[in-house]
């Protein structure tokens, strides 16, 4: 249903705004409000367009079809999303580009992407242990505890561990998945799709109208052709980065959408980290993208990189910081949450952990979608022609306001770069929050290792500070207004605070009513048994 619905919307706005724009003028024969590309263009317009328009018609029928539980019984949702999933394709090869070759590599970059993740799956699965638990013999006293999984008993019953069974030798047991792994993995897709289609949809719009817009005449002398991207012509290099990186980070997120929707081939590739891997080079692809997209100097796009090392490096600190206070607090008391949850009868961590993930993975993902649409098209627009004073495909904001360009720029930057480390951050949380492999990296000695919260936390919180400061530099052109917006979180977060403070009160005085009854029912029991037994 996700799925469908961005490509509704996707191919919706694909079909109003074509990739080469509008005829903006009467001449040559042609009428204003035509698509440039079908003048100058005729067959590739006709296969975006067909392809498109069949992508966004299947994706209608998808939502009327997933009301229809005959439907999906007969596994024709499936075959419905991967109609419209090569349509997507098809559209994109014929419209980010007006070469043949190039689109035959496009095309190219999706088969290679989808091969190794397929490649994968089939070395990797015969690799891969399964969390399982033998069928024939479930007496726990026949089988040996791992000495690195024993914990303290909790207070509540806990049920029997799982045992991790290989691809070896040890006797003809027949090894039976649990249904919390299955439950697992389901949870895993459903963050990975979400993750594929949102970026699906960011670099499908992003590569049929990319950075700096399309010349909108044709100019002999200069060389210019309508319909053609500016930045192709202005910057040749800068473009062909920003279009392979935006193509490979397109297509592996299709790719990944193949696979997750296929349940025989997401179980095991969710399982040897194949599909991992292809979404965190769709990340990366996606940074370098920004990098070259959002900018017009190389000094600027290094810029932007070096804040994704600046963001990085701060995360082994962070993480030995919170290790350091973590282990100087005693590990045998339960934490208050925990102790609450226990009282309520709500003992299950591992259910409230995957809650908070994927909250913050939407967060993440979110910010991420909203700032690399600004970055490509800034505040302001885009000068549309040459002149002695500025150059088409430029941002017109920098020319006239170099300091708010720049405040812009680097402040949704940086909220970029940090939704996409946090979302890399998050990725390998997906398949277990047990990461062994830190006690390579820092001097841990506890086998009860977990990875803290606290580093996503912060990159989220510089998120939300970094789009703040990007919508006050870009969303007006007075200093004074820029300030107002800023300072309008103070009231915010005074209501917030008086908001808890009064629910504190509230709930204190409730309490404080509830304990002082409580003497009188006791009394009041008392009283009426021992009538009763006089």
């Amino acid at each position: 249903m996700v799925l469908a619905s961005f490509a509704v919307s996707i191919t919706y706005q694909a079909g109003l705004d074509p990739p080469g724009g509008l005829w903006q003028d009467k001449l040559d024969g042609h009428k204003i409000g035509q698509p440039v590309l079908r003048t100058t263009h005729p067959t590739r317009y006709q296969v975006f367009f067909y392809s498109n328009s069949a992508a966004f018609v299947t994706s209608l029928v998808v939502v009327m079809m997933v009301q229809s539980k005959f439907l999906l019984k007969r596994r024709t949702l499936v075959a419905a999303m991967v109609l419209d999933l090569l349509g997507l394709v098809i559209a994109y090869a014929a419209g980010c580009t007006r070469d043949t070759s190039t689109s035959i590599y496009v095309v190219a970059v999706a088969c290679l992407v989808l091969s190794y993740a397929v490649v994968h799956i089939s070395l990797g699965g015969e690799r891969e242990n399964m969390v399982t638990r033998p069928v024939h013999d479930p007496d726990p006293a026949m089988v040996a505890p791992d000495p690195a999984m024993v914990a303290p008993a909790p207070a509540t019953p806990a049920p029997a561990p799982a045992l991790h069974v290989g691809g070896g030798g040890g006797g003809p047991r027949r090894p039976q998945r649990t249904p919390r792994s299955k439950e697992q993995l389901d949870d895993k897709r459903q963050v990975l799709l979400l993750i594929a289609i949102l970026a699906a949809a960011l670099t499908y719009q992003a590569g049929l109208t990319p950075s700096g817009g399309f010349w909108q005449v044709d100019d002999e002398k200069l060389g210019h052709r309508a319909g053609y991207p500016v930045l192709l012509d202005n910057y040749p290099r800068r473009y062909k980065a920003f279009f392979y990186c935006n193509t490979a980070s397109f297509m592996s997120s299709v790719a990944l959408i193949l696979l997750l929707v296929n349940r025989k081939l997401y179980r095991p590739g969710i399982r040897c980290y194949a599909l991992h891997v292809c979404m965190a080079v769709g990340m990366f692809a996606l940074m370098g993208a920004y990098a070259a997209g959002s900018s017009r100097h190389l000094k600027t796009s290094i810029y932007v990189l070096t804040l994704v090392a600046v963001v990085s490096a701060s995360i082994p600190l962070q993480v030995a910081i919170f290790w350091y206070f973590g282990n100087c607090m005693d590990n045998r008391q339960d934490p208050p949450r925990i102790r609450r949850r226990r009282a309520r009868g709500q003992d299950d961590p591992d259910k409230e952990k995957d809650e908070e993930l994927e909250y913050l993975m939407l967060l993440a993902v979110l910010a991420a979608s909203v700032t690399y649409q600004n970055g490509l098209r800034p505040a302001g627009g885009m000068w549309q022609e040459d002149n002695a004073a500025y150059s088409a495909g430029n941002p017109i904001l920098r020319d006239i306001n170099k300091r708010r360009y720049d405040i812009f720029l680097y402040s949704n930057s940086t909220s970029f770069m940090a939704s996409v480390v946090a979302i890399v951050m998050l990725l390998p949380l997906t398949l277990s929050d047990d990461v062994r492999w830190l006690q390579r990296c820092l001097p841990f000695h506890r086998v009860d290792l977990k990875w803290s919260l606290w580093p996503v936390h912060t990159a989220i919180l510089l998120d939300m500070l970094g789009l703040l400061v990007a919508y006050a530099a870009g969303s007006t052109k007075k200093w004074e207004s820029s300030r107002n917006v800023i300072l309008l979180v103070l009231p915010v977060l005074a209501y917030i605070a008086l908001y808890a403070m009064a629910a504190a009160i509230y709930i204190y005085i409730r309490r404080g009513s509830s304990q002082s009854q409580s003497p009188s029912r006791q009394a009041g029991q008392q009283a009426t048994s021992v009538e009763s037994s006089s």
